[in-house]
């Protein structure tokens, strides 16, 4: 690996030195593939023996684990041919029904020697089943094996020494491909064996277990970055407050407010949005709730505020959606971020702390619900250890008998008007015993907050939580692993931004345990009770920034070489650089001009076949004429609906009217959208590259290689900012406006939120390793692309000046500062917190430290 780097410009010469030596390893991990629904050029291929060719005597066997992400996808999955023989078969895969997929086992002639049939529901995300194709060269027999079941061909030609070339994914002519990932990839004979564990977490080359390279991949997706990185799975919103639970035995989560129901199914990533035959008896305030799988319940609940003769507690049966009121009591005080533990064997519901009415709380509750509408809390009594009043605390369940609960915000008089303690504790509750017993108390000097549910694993001895500034505006949420008995911890993955303006804005962590999966939910209010929800996930379980860019090397040999060549190299570079530093004087700035603007020739805009949506709305056709005054408002909103709809495989009829005509009758939307598109279709006729079609009872938009749109590039370069040719051309996309700021239609604020959490997710964590390694410029223009994007971003801003000031050139710094504040007066009317002097004297690198 370590050759690859030979020509590296001297001044990442230090950078280089950590990238080589975190890259030393990880654990084994996987390989996943874009597939179809991206543009061929973009669609993931995976050579096995990219350089030699290995041969294996008396038999082959290929063995991987599978998982289908999309079980309605299809295409080939593997490609092997014995460079002696001219035959080659594929494993193919496909769906066309509910409930069966299957696999097919080809020859290159179309010739089908097997059809496999295989239940729909073992794929989905996190869902892995082994595969062995096993090439029996004594019996001139293949053997396909799925979940121990074999399926054989026998009668064929083979020779008994192979060399196989094998491929996955894409290759030649063979361009479909299902969405798919493999892991575990062992190719053995009787003379050799090969072990693929896919550890690595960025570049092309692709190693065995013991260092060796012998594989290159096209378009690759490493697994071990799901480990690490947060990812949006999906946007929702509502008009009303909503209450959201999760129902891991359907691996689904639940969403309710007062007149709908909404199903998101984690392992398809799709939601189902339904009318409630009745609305919420309850008028939700605060919007908790609670599932109890046994019975398929979904309780919603508020604990104070409620008119006098309204219902607190109802359930809502999951099959039929019919309502079910269990009390109409209320306590004597809100509850804002309480605790709540539910005992699904007795159908009890715990609560623990909260704030209301300016108090904190550190009162327990309990109600048992019933059939009946006569449920009352119940206030309960602990001996032992006194908890401080609090909120904002977290909650795990060890078993039906104990809990555990940590941290939280609050103080010992639970009097708003004394201040806040920010509480680093955690305490055992024994509910059998009625008792409390404090377990540890270690102040780490962050003024951070929990979500209420925390994650403990079986017999795993620590527990997981989520802790943010929950006073800050934007803040930055991060994932902590605590050990129960001393609460020494661990920072894991990277961060994740909540816009948190509203006191009910939250934030909750799920683990889904078939699919290993962990889900981070936030839920950001608005004034008006709206809200925006988000879905996150990460691999569980997940990695630490150490253990991220960390091998587990077992080949003690191999690991000496390359520590040995990384130490060459380090030493090498810094002879160099000393060297450098002798011969030229340090650079001086003028003050009048800065290195950190962009080149004065900047990427040339392409002006044929082009789509531009960062900034004004531009599109050129193929004789280079800009023709964007062809596109009305409506024909607008319809071409993005499809281009964005188009990589998720399009959209059908109804949902397009839906977007575009929500208050027209089926009989008028008919005529206004067949009118609509067929204007659209004379536009696109004098652009290559584009076509409208419908396929499947879709329509989307068929889009190659002649069409350019600078949000496709973005999205390409995004994924890979450690480059810098990277970084200055998404900053030149980005300097051109924001994304989608010519209009204000509804449909697409989703498709603006994913992207500026796409990008400010990758740029977050390279920020943050450029500014270690000393990279003050690759910093600096980072952060530009923050600011395009977001001019009031405070973190971005701190990083910034950080570096500015680590360059000496504060002319640079103050400039900067000066136009955030003045941008920060005119949104909020008010004076920004810290002053410039605030930020020079350890303000920024404090806001940098909280974050990592």
């Amino acid at each position: 690996m370590i050759f690859f780097y030979f020509k590296i410009k001297i001044r990442y010469s230090i950078l280089l030195f950590f990238i080589l030596f975190f890259n030393l390893g990880s654990n084994s991990q996987g390989l996943q593939f874009f597939s179809s629904k991206k543009l061929i050029k973009e669609r993931t291929a995976y050579t096995v023996f990219a350089n030699q060719t290995p041969e294996f005597k008396n038999y082959l066997s290929v063995s991987f684990d599978l998982s289908v992400l999309d079980p309605d996808s299809y295409g080939y999955v593997v490609y092997i041919k014995d460079e002696e023989n001219d035959i080659s078969y594929n494993l193919a895969y496909y769906s066309d029904n509910d409930s069966l997929s299957y696999f097919n086992l080809s020859t290159k002639s179309k010739e089908i020697l097997l059809n496999i049939p295989i239940n729909k529901t073992l794929w989905g995300k996190g869902k892995w089943q082994k595969i062995i194709i096993t090439f029996d060269t004594n019996k001139d027999s293949i053997f396909v094996t799925i979940n121990n079941n074999s399926f054989g061909v026998k009668k064929l030609i083979l020779n008994n020494r192979i060399r196989p070339q094998i491929f996955f994914g894409k290759h030649e002519s063979y361009i479909d491909l299902p969405k798919m990932a493999i892991r575990n990839l062992r190719i053995t004979g009787k003379n050799k064996k090969l072990l693929f564990n896919f550890n690595e977490n960025t570049g092309n080359i692709v190693h065995d277990i013991n260092g060796k390279p012998w594989g290159y991949v096209e378009n690759p997706i490493w697994l071990i970055n799901q480990h690490y990185h947060w990812h949006l799975e999906q946007t929702l919103y509502s008009n009303e407050v909503s209450a959201i639970c999760f129902d891991e035995n359907k691996h689904r989560f639940v969403i309710i407010n007062t007149d709908s129901i909404y199903f998101y199914n984690i392992t398809q990533n799709k939601t189902i949005k339904q009318p409630l035959k009745q609305k919420s008896p309850v008028r939700l305030r605060i919007g908790m709730g609670i599932i109890n799988e046994k019975n398929n319940r979904m309780y919603v609940y508020e604990v104070n505020d409620v008119k006098p003769g309204e219902p607190t507690i109802a359930s809502i049966d999951l099959n039929d959606l019919k309502w079910r009121v269990h009390s109409y009591d209320q306590l004597d005080m809100q509850k804002h971020h309480h605790d709540s533990y539910f005992n699904k064997k007795t159908n009890e519901l715990l609560i623990f702390g909260g704030y209301g009415n300016r108090r904190y709380s550190n009162e327990f509750y309990k109600i048992v619900l019933t059939d009946t509408s006569t449920s009352k809390w119940e206030k309960l009594n602990f001996a032992g250890d006194n908890i401080p009043a609090r909120f904002f605390s977290g909650m795990a369940t060890k078993n039906s008998n104990e809990l555990l609960i940590y941290g939280g915000v609050g103080n010992p008089l639970g009097d708003q008007n004394v201040g806040k303690i920010y509480y680093h504790d955690c305490y055992s509750v024994n509910l059998k015993d009625s008792t409390i017993t404090k377990l540890w108390e270690n102040n780490d000097g962050k003024s951070f907050v929990s979500v209420r549910n925390m994650i403990l694993p079986e017999d795993s001895g620590f527990f997981y939580t989520i802790r943010y500034p929950e006073y800050k505006s934007n803040t930055y949420l991060k994932l902590y692993k605590f050990d129960i008995n001393d609460g020494n911890y661990k920072i894991l993955g990277d961060s994740v931004l909540m816009v948190s303006e509203r006191i009910r804005t939250n934030a909750n962590l799920y683990l889904d345990k078939s699919s290993e999966q962990l889900f981070l939910v936030t839920q950001e209010f608005h004034l008006d009770g709206s809200s925006r929800m988000k879905f996150y996930s990460i691999l569980f379980p997940p990695s630490s920034t150490e253990d991220f860019f960390t091998e587990n090397d077992n080949n003690s040999e191999i690991n000496t070489l390359k520590y040995l060549s990384i130490i060459l190299i380090f030493l090498v570079s810094l002879f160099i650089i000393v060297k450098l530093k002798t011969k030229h004087p340090k650079i001086k700035h003028n003050g009048s001009k800065t290195p950190l603007t962009l080149s004065d020739q900047q990427h040339n805009r392409q002006k044929k076949n082009a789509m531009y949506l960062f900034g004004d709305f531009i599109v050129y056709d193929n004789n280079g004429n800009e023709i964007s005054y062809r596109f009305s408002p409506k024909l607008k909103q319809m071409f993005l609906t499809l281009f964005f709809n188009t990589v998720e495989g399009g959209i059908t009829s109804k949902e397009v009217c839906q977007v575009l005509w929500p208050d027209k009758t089926p009989n008028r939307v008919k005529n206004i959208k067949g009118v609509t598109l067929n204007k659209l279709r004379k536009i696109l006729i004098d652009i290559d590259g584009v076509e409208l079609r419908y396929e499947n009872n879709k329509y989307m938009l068929k889009l190659s290689d002649n069409f350019y749109s600078d949000y496709l590039e973005f999205e390409k370069l995004i994924t890979d900012i450690s480059k810098e040719e990277n970084i200055k051309r998404i900053t030149e996309i980005v300097s051109k406006g924001k994304f989608l700021s010519f209009t204000d239609f509804y449909y697409f604020d989703s498709f603006k939120n994913s992207i500026e959490d796409e990008a400010f997710n990758n740029i977050l964590i390279h920020l943050n390793n450029f500014y270690k390694n000393k990279d003050y410029l690759n910093v600096i223009l980072l952060s530009k692309i923050i600011y395009y994007m977001d001019a009031l971003n405070e973190i971005s801003l701190h990083y910034e000046l950080a570096s500015y000031f680590k360059l000496n050139m504060e002319k640079e710094a103050r400039k900067r500062f000066n136009e955030y504040i003045i941008e920060y007066h005119k949104v909020y009317n008010d004076n920004y917190k810290y002053t410039f002097s605030d930020l020079k004297n350890g303000e920024a690198q404090k806001t940098i430290k909280d974050i990592f």
